[in-house]
């Protein structure tokens, strides 16, 4: 049985994280304008498109648009996408080239002027291009209108996406005015119902598209017959030896059911059932998923050739495969040759009135036909390909040369800021941390010219991870939300080689020398766009264009890319074995040294186990991995694994202590999350839910189990928190699952479950003294000693802080998630010892 689960969350940008990803969080909303606001409005992006309110959207709304953009007199925003001749600026001479192109065009449509549309899910983005091309608007703003275009004149406001195409063509010929359907060619099932409910239709081919099969490079096989590729997709063969290849097993991936090809696929399955496809294992409520095609020796996948054959054409990884002998191309798809072309039609009453049928004439027109092929279809009247259409990124790492005998640090050294400007009268941002001046003054500089090209509010986040860092700038206006990617109409990339005093122009200057990482980057953002984006226009299948914009730990996909509309800049680095072979900000590097006195790095810790995923598992739980253990340290992991797992199972057939499925997504030894970044002292056992595991055995834990024969009266209850003190050395409570809570002294506790503090804190002599007031109230601010903050001893104050005591500051250090100042009394020389920096101002 096939398996599917609509995924529920928004591609969005938010805020800035550690180097794991660009950003945390990946639960967002999606961007469903109110319908009225965008019949009347089209206001995706703060850009109105009926602006004279006349219930018409016309290119004449878009040279008043742009009028009141060069005199300012009613939007504080400007936009780069009304830079038309792309100089650098917005004048005369853009909205000159508007009224060139409306005095070129020999009919100017509007909103009205279309008869009611209804696309089958499949053919969706056809229209949306129309809607792009005919209205002046982006990608997203065609795609808005195309649902609300249909929805209200025919789908009463239901979500047509979520309609089988049955459902669709009844509501089509129930419709009792003019109206269009982009469809498929119409079955003899479809015909009789519109003959038995009175309607004779009329069908005119628009588009056509072929299903394409790809697979790796290096897999030996060329050609499938038709019968072979159902029965690889119907679990049949499921060895490339049956097929002429390698003896290794096959990954057939498959789509998402909103996509053409899936649609495609099914009509081409004839009825015979799809196997079940590899998974994305996430949070199931929010984030699953099928996966996406990974290219790996056995993979196999499909899509339409619009798209596959532009993105794969000259690929040095991926080739598409032919079918029944016949290579798929333009020319073989165009001239019916190649076995699974499909046609798309324009669909209409035998009775239609002027209105559809000038539709009709145009979208027949070489013109139609060009917006055809911009909708991601093959156009039957002249169709070849533009050559500028984008293909996937590839390139070996141009970075320095991979030391020798490199191995991965648990530990990365961060920092990171953050400016949003108010409004438009900002003053700017410029860095002060660094201490290098002169080369802080060059940085300076290029952010000052990246800040003047942009005309909007925006945000300014700078990470800097292992001597590595990189500003991004963005505009706000389409940022908003938590999301794992950036997305948004404006955005600037700066990276710099902060060790070197260099800029990084190029996105594979952060790859070791030759390396080939291009397969980790596309597989990893492949992951995180798709658990993403349920709106993706096509399948995910990498990285497109040259890649000017990225970050120390993310890719960009720039405007124009067959995927989603906007700039984004997907996450590519996290723990896993190829970044640290491939990625040369992987190597640690104290950031500390290279910053200014008063700033310090932070010290986190990568996740030393994970989860993956394998592409077609036998069963449906992920598999422990890690990027600084040997081979037989993470086999050790998984038998521990494979055992909870089985207690797990026979846990939930006696329905005890609630459902269970797969491990928890993160494999930590148990430790509270205010100190899971600082590798405080934690329970060394396996988690999962309520229920404890021990990490050698994976045989299960109870409350005695942990904290000593005195608690064995809660050995039947489900402990659901450990609460760490506020100085970690002592646990404050334990949670029950009946509400009930212990108080446990660390002392107590089972010494085979606590894991010892490993990490020892760096201390920096200040090259000059800092000199500053601190901030404390009664029993709210303290000193601290060195056995605390340096050796994570007990909580011991050395002095209280209270009023406003002016203080000069020696030392300063990273601990217990906090930046610290060794600080002294300024008049008389007292050691008031370590003092939380959140409390100092420096003069």
């Amino acid at each position: 049985m096939r398996k599917r689960v609509r995924i529920a969350a928004f591609l969005l940008a938010a805020t800035v994280c550690a180097a794991g990803s660009v950003f945390n969080g990946s639960e967002v909303q999606a961007r469903v304008p109110d319908d009225t606001i965008v019949m009347h409005s089209l206001n995706a992006s703060g850009r109105p498109g009926d602006y004279n309110y006349n219930e018409m959207v016309d290119v004449f709304d878009v040279i008043r648009f742009k009028k009141d953009i060069l005199n300012q007199t009613e939007h504080e925003h400007l936009y780069r996408n009304d830079d038309i001749d792309q100089n650098g600026k917005i004048d005369e001479e853009d909205l000159n080239l508007v009224k060139r192109h409306v005095l070129m065009n020999k009919r100017l449509w509007g909103y009205y002027d279309l008869p009611p549309i209804v696309s089958m899910p499949y053919a969706v983005s056809l229209e949306s291009a129309l809607n792009t091309e005919l209205f002046y608007l982006d990608k997203y703003e065609g795609r808005v209108l195309a649902d609300i275009h249909s929805m209200s004149s025919l789908i009463s406001k239901s979500n047509r996406l979520e309609e089988d195409t049955e459902s669709i063509f009844k509501r089509f010929i129930a419709y009792t005015g003019d109206n269009v359907m982009f469809s498929a060619s119409l079955s003899d099932e479809q015909k009789n119902a519109a003959e038995s409910a009175g309607v004779s239709l009329k069908s005119v081919p628009v588009a056509k598209e072929g299903l394409v099969f790809y697979v790796n490079k290096n897999n030996p096989v060329n050609s499938l017959s038709s019968q072979q590729l159902k029965d690889i997709y119907s679990g049949k063969i499921t060895n490339w030896s049956e097929v002429g290849g390698h003896d290794e097993r096959i990954v057939p991936f498959q789509t998402e059911t909103e996509y053409g090809s899936q649609y495609y696929m099914e009509k081409f399955m004839n009825g015979t059932e799809l196997t079940d496809p590899p998974t994305i294992l996430g949070n199931k409520e929010q984030a699953n998923g099928t996966a996406n095609y990974d290219n790996s020796s056995g993979a196999i996948g499909y899509s339409v050739y619009s798209t596959a054959g532009q993105l794969f054409k000259d690929s040095d990884s991926v080739k598409i495969i032919a079918v029944d002998d016949v290579v798929p191309s333009v020319g073989s798809i165009s001239d019916d040759l190649y076995p699974l072309t499909s046609e798309l039609d324009v669909v209409y009453r035998q009775s239609a009135g002027e209105k559809v049928m000038n539709f009709i004439k145009f979208i027949t027109s070489d013109e139609g036909q060009e917006y055809v092929l911009s909708g991601g279809f093959i156009p039957v009247k002249n169709p070849e390909l533009p050559d500028n259409m984008q293909k996937l990124y590839s390139s070996k790492g141009t970075g320095k040369p991979k030391p020798e005998n490199s191995s991965p640090s648990l530990y990365y050294s961060y920092y990171s800021d953050r400016y949003i400007s108010k409004s438009s009268e900002s003053t700017g941002y410029s860095i002060g941390f660094l201490k290098d001046k002169g080369f802080q003054d060059t940085v300076n500089k290029e952010i000052g010219s990246a800040l003047s090209m942009i005309n909007n509010n925006y945000t300014v986040d700078v990470k800097i991870i292992n001597g590595y860092m990189s500003v991004v700038i963005y505009t706000e206006s389409d940022s908003t939300g938590n999301g794992p990617v950036y997305y948004t109409d404006e955005i600037v990339t700066l990276n710099y080689d902060l060790t070197g005093k260099k800029k990084i122009d190029k996105f594979s200057d952060l790859f070791y020398k030759d390396s080939d990482f291009m397969p980790f980057v596309n597989r990893v953002t492949g992951e995180s766009i798709s658990l993403a984006a349920p709106t993706l226009w096509t399948d995910y299948y990498g990285v497109t264009g040259d890649v000017s914009k990225f970050t120390v730990s993310s890719a960009g996909i720039d405007t124009g890319n067959p995927y989603i509309y906007g700039n984004v800049l997907v996450p590519f680095s996290k723990s896993i074995k190829e970044y640290y072979e491939t990625c040369v900000v992987s190597e640690y590097y104290d950031v500390t040294t290279l910053l200014d006195d008063r700033y310090s790095a932070y010290e986190t810790d990568n996740s030393e186990w994970y989860y993956e995923t394998p592409a077609y598992p036998e069963k449906e739980l992920p598999v422990i991995n890690s990027a600084f253990h040997t081979d037989d340290e993470i086999s050790a992991m998984r038998k521990a694994c494979d055992r909870a797992n089985e207690i797990l199972e026979e846990m939930k057939k006696n329905k005890k202590d609630g459902p269970y499925s797969y491990l928890s997504g993160h494999l930590n030894w148990f430790v509270h999350p205010r100190t899971s970044d600082d590798h405080y002292a934690g329970i060394n056992a396996l988690f999962f839910n309520y229920t404890y595991f021990d990490r050698n055995t994976g045989e299960r834990l109870r409350v005695s189990d942990i904290f000593g024969d005195q608690f064995k009266q809660y050995d039947d209850s489900i402990v659901i928190n450990i609460g760490w003190s506020d100085s970690f050395d002592k646990i404050d409570e334990v949670t029950l699952g009946n509400g009930a809570t212990i108080n446990i002294d660390k002392d107590t506790l089972n010494p085979d479950y606590i894991l010892p503090i490993n990490k020892k804190v760096k201390m920096y002599d200040l090259d000059a003294l800092l000199k500053g007031e601190a901030h404390g109230e009664k029993n709210t601010l303290n000193g601290y000693p060195d056995s605390y903050v340096i050796d994570y001893g007990p909580e011991e104050d050395l002095w209280p802080i209270e009023g406003d005591w002016h203080i000069t500051a020696k030392r300063k250090c990273y601990s217990h998630g906090k930046v610290w100042f060794d600080c002294y009394d300024t008049d008389d020389g007292d050691h008031y010892g370590w003092i939380d920096s959140g409390y100092i101002d420096f003069y």
